[in-house]
C-alpha cells in the first residue's frame, strides 16, 4: 500500500533532523567567497552516474511480486553502486539515507501529487507537495525571494511536463535562463540562500542532458505541433531535487537554527536519482505491471 505524501515528507524532515545535526560542515572555497555554480555542477555528474548505471547494470527480478518489494530491490542497488563511488563515509552514509528517505519516490504517482496542483491554487489542508515545502523555507528564511520564485517556477515546469503541456525544447530554454539568472545573483559561499535552487537547477539541467544523450532510456511523446514533449523522468529528477533539498535544509534548520549546506546537496540528489529511476526505461515498465 502507497504510503500518503504527506508522510513521506513529515518522515523524511524528522529524519533529517537528526541526520544533518551530525554534519557540521562548511563550503570552503580558498579562491573566492563567491559561490559557484559548477559546485553544483558535481552533483548533477553524479547524478547522472546513477541513471547510467541503472540503464546499463539494473537486472529485473521477476520473483518479487509486491511494489514495496520491488522498490527495495531498486534501493539496494544503487546503495550497491553508492559504495562504489569516491566519497567520504560520511557523505556516503548521508546519501545512503537519503535513498532510504526518498525511495517512495520511485513509485512516478508518488512523485506527480508532489507538484499535482497550481501553486497558485492551493488551498489550507490539502495534501503535503513541493510548494508546501518551498513555502516553509521562506518562512524560516532559508530562500530568498528570487528563490522562492525560482523553486515555484521549476516546480511549475515539472507539473507542466507531466501534463504533456512543456517541450523538451521549452524546459531547456527555461532552465538556462534559471542558471544565467542565479548566477548574475552573485550568492557567497557564506549566505543563507543561494543552495537548494542552485542544486535543483544543476540536477535539472544535468538531467536534460542524460536525456539527449541515452533517447533509448523511453518513449519519445510528440505533441500535434511536432514538439518533441518532456520526458517524464526529466521533471521527475526536478520535483525530487526540490523534495530532497528543501526537506533537508528544513529539517537542518529545525534542529540547528542554521542549515548545513554542505549536507544538503546530498538530499537532492537521493530525491532527483530516486525520483527518476522508477520511470527510466525497463525499470518503469517493470515497476508499472505491479502498480496496475
Amino acid at each position: 500500500m502507497k504510503k500518503p505524501v504527506s508522510v513521506l515528507g513529515f518522515f523524511s524532515i524528522i529524519f533529517l533532523v537528526f541526520l544533518l545535526s551530525c554534519d557540521n560542515r562548511q563550503i570552503e572555497d580558498p579562491d573566492s567567497n563567491l559561490l559557484k555554480f559548477d559546485f553544483f555542477e558535481k552533483i548533477g555528474v553524479l547524478h547522472n552516474d546513477f541513471l547510467t548505471n541503472v540503464k546499463e547494470n539494473f537486472q529485473l527480478d521477476n520473483s518479487l511480486n509486491t511494489l514495496d518489494e520491488r522498490i527495495d530491490y531498486i534501493n539496494k542497488f544503487q546503495n550497491e553502486f553508492l559504495e562504489c563511488l569516491e566519497l567520504s563515509d560520511l557523505d556516503i552514509d548521508l546519501m545512503s539515507q537519503g535513498l532510504e528517505l526518498s525511495k517512495g519516490l520511485i513509485d512516478i504517482d508518488v512523485t506527480k501529487k508532489l507538484v499535482l496542483s497550481n501553486h497558485a491554487l492551493r488551498k489550507e489542508g490539502d495534501e503535503a507537495s513541493v510548494y508546501t515545502l518551498i513555502d516553509q523555507a521562506e518562512a524560516y528564511n532559508i530562500v530568498d525571494q528570487f528563490e522562492y520564485n525560482t523553486l515555484i517556477h521549476l516546480s511549475d515546469l515539472a507539473r507542466m511536463g507531466f501534463e504533456g503541456t512543456i517541450s523538451e525544447y521549452q524546459l531547456a530554454r527555461e532552465l538556462q535562463k534559471m542558471k544565467d539568472d542565479w548566477i548574475s545573483k552573485g550568492y557567497l559561499v557564506n549566505e543563507s540562500c543561494g543552495y537548494i535552487s542552485g542544486y535543483a537547477i544543476a540536477i535539472s539541467i544535468a538531467s536534460m542532458e542524460w536525456w539527449d544523450e541515452n533517447p533509448d532510456v523511453g518513449i519519445v511523446m510528440i505533441d500535434k505541433e511536432s514538439n518533441v514533449l518532456v520526458p517524464v523522468w526529466a521533471v521527475s529528477d526536478a520535483v525530487g531535487a526540490i523534495w530532497g533539498a528543501t526537506s533537508g535544509a528544513i529539517g537542518s534548520y529545525m534542529m540547528n537554527g542554521e542549515v548545513k549546506w554542505g549536507s544538503v546537496g546530498f538530499g537532492a540528489l537521493s530525491g532527483a536519482v530516486a525520483g527518476s529511476t522508477g520511470v527510466v526505461g525497463k525499470v518503469a515498465k517493470w515497476i508499472t505491471k505491479v502498480i496496475s
